[in-house]
């Protein structure tokens, strides 16, 4: 019958995972599978060469089949950016901050933000309020956070992008923060 063999895997060098689907299979364990061709995606979690082995074999005679498979696991190359919507703004009011990360290649991948300031502020990213050498979880494409300067002055803000193999991609902004001094008088007949 079509399910009379089954097939297992195991990771002799290397880290990585096999997925049938979306769903992660385990190593070491026996899963059914058609006669015929089928697949299994594999997803190399580190750089590095991985040695995986596969093993089929017939649920009835327990006869086994084994296949070595080598394969190399590169990493992902990506690029990032930070743009500010403008140069600057009155203390403690939030300026938009637009971020874009571009990947090429590999799938999976996961990256983390943090920001710097050679002044004081905060930032905004999802709703949550970071500060500075805080980490952000970050992903993949366009999006906005809000940075406020707390002290009035230059805020060279730089933005560093690091995935899990903890390669980094840095993108800096310049606001300029002012206090919002004003002396009102009046005069009158009094």
């Amino acid at each position: 019958s079509d399910t009379n063999y089954e097939m297992k895997y195991a990771i002799t060098s290397g880290v990585g995972e096999i997925k049938n689907g979306a769903t992660v299979e385990a190593a070491n364990v026996w899963s059914s599978v058609s006669i015929g061709n089928f697949n299994r995606t594999f997803v190399g979690t580190s750089a590095g060469t991985v040695k995986l082995l596969f093993t089929v074999r017939n649920k009835t005679t327990l006869v086994e089949k084994t296949q070595a498979v080598e394969i190399v696991v590169n990493s992902s190359v990506f690029s990032f950016n930070a743009t500010r919507t403008n140069t600057g703004q009155v203390v403690n009011t939030p300026v938009n901050v637009n971020l874009n990360l571009t990947q090429t290649g590999g799938t999976g991948d996961t990256y983390n933000l943090i920001f710097n300031t050679s002044s004081t502020g905060t930032f905004k990213y999802g709703g949550i309020t970071y500060t500075a050498g805080q980490i952000i979880p970050f992903v993949i494409g366009s999006s906005t956070g809000e940075y406020v300067g707390t002290v009035s002055g230059n805020h060279d803000i730089t933005f560093t992008a690091t995935n899990q193999f903890n390669i980094s991609k840095t993108s800096s902004v310049s606001l300029n923060y002012i206090n919002n001094d004003y002396t009102l008088s009046s005069s009158g007949d009094g």
